[in-house]
């Protein structure tokens, strides 16, 4: 499937795959968009991947995977201005790539407590209020180099973690009334980079930080600027050269320099 938009009065897409165990299903650039319902409504279809699509202004959730969709990929996918949350309900084995959720009434990426599910390079922004950007990260989820921002928000979280063993690792996190929300035991979170939240962390007694040279937390804490180019524009890419690159504690010899 490419290149199409659809809008309906109630447009739910219920998919079943031709071969559970090893075949993938591939829908690439369309749009789904003003149905009074959910945008795509999957019927527990395993191993479908979309790419380059659109999920906005729909009346329910951008995507709802139904929980019991497993193995699904989403690579450079919108999920924007729907009333509900943005992606909701994946079953295990999610890899979201390169998304962005934002302008949702709900949550952005709500995982809904499942476990095994990959956010890389995401970005979730504005959206509901008392919402998270990230909810129900669960049992060995992985959030890694995503872009989290709560500028437009009230009393949002950041990142929500529902269960123990998540791992947070290279995000930035900023301007949310939390940063990250600790659910359970070793929640591992390291060398993210957090400004401008009302509270960095919540239940912090249940994170585990990654050490710089068996010590130093490599997270950078309660820092005064985001350095993002333009928030009011939506342009979160980072200024060059900006002060607040994350360099590590002084004596990093990893050097990964996130954010620079």
């Amino acid at each position: 499937m490419s290149n199409a938009s659809y809008s309906s009065d109630d447009i739910a897409v219920d998919v079943q795959s031709p071969n559970k165990s090893t075949a993938f299903f591939t829908s690439e650039n369309f749009r789904l968009t003003a149905a009074t319902g959910d945008g795509l409504l999957t019927g527990g279809g395993d191993n479908h991947i979309f790419v380059n699509c659109s999920f906005d202004t729909n009346g329910g959730n951008g995507a709802n995977l139904g929980g019991n969709s497993n193995n699904c990929r989403f690579i450079r996918c919108l999920f924007n201005t729907n009333t509900n949350a943005g992606l909701l309900n994946p079953g295990g084995g999610l890899k979201a790539v390169w998304c962005v959720a934002y302008g949702n009434g709900g949550h952005g990426f709500n995982n809904n407590s499942v476990a095994s599910n990959d956010y890389v390079m995401c970005l979730a922004h504005d959206n509901g209020d008392s919402k998270s950007n990230f909810d129900g990260i669960d049992f060995e989820c992985l959030v890694f180099q995503c872009g989290v921002d709560g500028t437009n928000q009230a009393l949002e979280k950041g990142i929500d973690i529902n269960d123990h063993r998540a791992t947070i690792i290279a995000n930035r996190i900023t301007n949310c009334a939390t940063g990250l929300d600790a659910g359970g035991k070793l929640d591992i979170y390291g060398y993210n980079y957090f400004s401008g939240n009302g509270a960095d962390l919540a239940n912090n007694a249940l994170l585990e930080a990654i050490p710089e040279d068996g010590t130093a937390n490599t997270n950078l804490l309660a820092q005064a600027a985001t350095w993002y180019n333009n928030i009011p524009t939506d342009d979160f890419n980072l200024q060059v050269g900006g002060a607040g690159s994350y360099t590590g504690d002084g004596d990093d010899t990893l050097n990964l320099n996130i954010g620079a």
